[in-house]
């Protein structure tokens, strides 16, 4: 997977809050719209990639309920046979065993997805009566599974990464266990029985379908909630026996199996799992009912963090002590804690892609996170203090004393992580600059293109003037990637893109996104900022109270050692007649978000020795301006072809390299 986290951090994708789930429209038709129940649906244009598409409803049907009384309930497309039929259950009937179904797949080395699913197995063997909705027929079966999935247009295979942003629409199907089966011919089915009553059996079979028919496909599908899982641990939890353990919510777990294992877990914790049984072929096809003697195991851990013996990555809530309203306190905390996970699990979820489908965004998740915290802090407003305050939330290396807490008990947040959440002082937070500090020694040992170092959520409050910045911290492999030149011009022919490496950890080049939103702007500020590795230092006029993560140190020389840089010739020494070797080392890229575009980039020049061109007038303006043409014609290019937008000069250069790793960005 070399080179493919880089790919994945650089990409941008566009956060419209305007924007619809779904419409009916019968154009989507797959049966000419002679099945009433069909449902033809259209993906609306909040969809990063499928919007104005049709569902493929040969396969992804809600459950549409037409009679459910005291004795009976019947429904709609039930699938069967690759068919749609009416399904008829008495509710007296009795349902012999309760599975959850787990159905695992590797998606790269090292990660372990799943899907899950609930089978309910009836004691009679013709309990569910079936007629045709498109012929006159009628038949019988003895089961039924309730699927949340991803539903997709016709063709599209299921991608995590396409999963973890607004794409997919979610769907409950209702299918039958040889329906699933010839879906699954390479796949393994799983099951473990369910220590439920025979009465919450028949109440969760009905609940699934009721939620089915409900929900329809008025929600987007996603990796980390709504997913396959969760959904089916709320219909558990809503059971009254459930209800009175008080269960924590299923959240998907950021780790290399982060739906098997947790369901297991999950179900224990609940007093729920009774036994393994046989997997589902096995028990249809050959009778069995023993589960297999080879348990599945999961592969090796993530290498996405740095394992650092003492300091476990954690995280760690930091107060300046000058909000003293407790409630208005608990409120943002739980904003904090609230996005703190979204970006961590997001992050986890861009590992489990094929390397050729690196279309996740962190930067879109940042983007999209932005604008609900700010929605937040409008809400508090008046609750604020007039005075400056600020709180920040670190994901990052830590052994420090402060108080540990469970953030779902205490502030009431969904948050299902592998990592302790603290409560510190800013004065004890000495151990996050060394903590940080020892990952930048790790990582830099690994030749990885992009291993994440920490993230940082810091809320500058004060009423009617708050600020949010948002900040991820990477750490860059070394890369060279050549290429013909883009343009011959009189000031530049560029014809190589390299990420240096250095053995040294202060030199170890670095990568800070810094995304920035104002309670008195509508669009937020982004950029990077390239450099070696400095800690937490007061960075911007806004943000001073507290540290804030940094990459870049005063000395231009320095700076300029471990920042990507362009090589090639330029007309800067116009003065001697001829052009001459240069180095454009890249500082800082300003976007505009709206536009998808670079509106400014600062550049370091080595030629003879090292000339800072920060906002320089004269050469580094002619360059900033000609890379921002630069940019500008690749980007339209890649939406021409279809491609995703984003960093485009830098998609570009990365699209293929020396080793012919990469294949270029969807």
């Amino acid at each position: 997977m070399k080179y493919f986290f880089l790919l994945i951090i650089i990409s941008l994708y566009s956060f419209n809050l305007f924007a619809q789930v779904a419409t009916n429209d019968s154009r989507c038709s797959k049966t000419n719209n002679q099945d009433i129940f069909e449902n033809p649906t259209r993906i609306g244009n909040q969809s990063n990639k499928y919007s104005g598409q049709c569902i493929d409803s040969d396969r992804f049907r809600n459950a549409e309920v037409i009679n459910n009384n005291e004795e009976e309930i019947q429904f709609a497309n039930y699938q069967h046979q690759n068919s749609f039929w009416k399904a008829t259950i008495n509710k007296n009937s009795v349902i012999k065993a309760v599975y959850f179904q787990i159905v695992r797949f590797n998606v790269v080395s090292g990660i372990t997805a799943a899907h899950t699913q609930m089978r309910f197995a009836f004691e009679e063997p013709e309990v569910l009566k079936l007629e045709s909705q498109q012929r006159t027929e009628t038949t019988f079966n003895s089961d039924l599974i309730i699927s949340f999935e991803a539903s997709r247009p016709e063709g599209v295979s299921y991608n995590f990464a396409h999963g973890a942003v607004d794409n997919y629409l979610s769907v409950a199907r209702v299918v039958s266990g040889a329906q699933r089966l010839s879906e699954s011919t390479e796949n393994i089915i799983e099951q473990y029985e369910l220590n439920i009553s025979q009465e919450e059996r028949m109440q969760l079979l009905i609940n699934g379908i009721e939620l089915s028919d409900s929900t329809k496909f008025n929600r987007f599908y996603n990796t980390i909630k709504p997913n396959c899982t969760t959904d089916l641990f709320d219909l558990i939890d809503a059971l009254p026996s459930q209800q009175l353990k008080n269960p924590e919510p299923f959240l998907t777990v950021i780790s290399n199996d982060p739906i098997a294992g947790p369901s297991i877990e999950g179900l224990k914790e609940r007093n729920l799992l009774l036994t393994r049984f046989a997997n589902l072929r096995d028990e249809v096809e050959r009778g069995e009912s023993k589960p297999p003697t080879d348990e599945p195991s999961t592969k090796n851990s993530l290498s996405l963090l740095a394992d650092i013996e003492g300091f476990p990555y954690s995280l760690i809530f930091v107060s300046d002590g000058k909000i003293r309203n407790e409630q208005v306190l608990k409120s943002i905390k739980k904003m904090a804690y609230q996005v703190a996970p979204q970006l961590v699990q997001r992050l986890g979820a861009s590992l489990m892609l094929a390397e050729d489908q690196a279309s996740f965004s962190l930067l879109g998740a940042l983007e999209e996170l932005s604008p609900l915290l700010k929605t937040e802090l409008e809400k508090l407003n008046d609750q604020l203090p007039s005075e400056d305050s600020q709180v920040s939330l670190f994901f990052a290396p830590w052994n420090g004393s402060g108080r540990t807490i469970n953030v779902l008990k205490e502030i009431d947040v969904e948050a299902r992580l592998p990592f302790e959440t603290y409560e510190a002082d800013f004065d004890d937070i000495d151990p996050l600059f060394e903590g940080l500090g020892r990952a930048v020694s790790i990582k830099g040992q690994s030749k990885e293109s992009y291993s994440l170092l920490g993230m940082g959520i810091h809320l500058h409050l004060k009423k009617n003037d708050s600020q949010i910045l948002m900040q991820v911290l990477g750490q860059l492999g070394p890369l060279v990637k050549k290429f013909d030149p883009i343009k011959e011009t009189e000031q530049a022919d560029l014809y190589s893109f390299n990420i240096p490496n250095f053995t040294r950890t202060p030199e170890q080049p670095m990568v800070l996104f810094n995304l920035q939103q104002s309670s008195k702007q509508n669009e937020a500020n982004f950029n990077l900022e390239f450099g070696p590795f400095s800690g937490l230092i007061p960075q911007s006029k806004t943000f001073t109270t507290m540290g804030t993560l940094s990459v870049t140190p005063n000395s231009c020389t320095r700076r300029a050692m471990s920042t990507p840089f362009l090589e090639g010739e330029v007309a800067i020494l116009g003065w001697l007649g001829k052009w001459k070797d240069v180095q454009f080392h890249v500082t800082k890229v300003d976007f505009d978000l709206k536009e998808q575009n670079a509106r400014k980039v600062d550049v370091t020049l080595k030629t003879l020795g090292f000339v800072c061109l920060d906002n320089h007038e004269d050469a580094g303006e002619a360059f900033t301006e000609e890379a921002i043409k630069q940019i500008s014609t690749l980007k339209e290019n890649h939406t021409q072809k279809g491609s995703s937008l984003g960093l485009s000069i830098l998609n570009s250069f990365l699209s293929n390299n020396e080793e012919n790793v990469l294949s270029g960005l969807n």
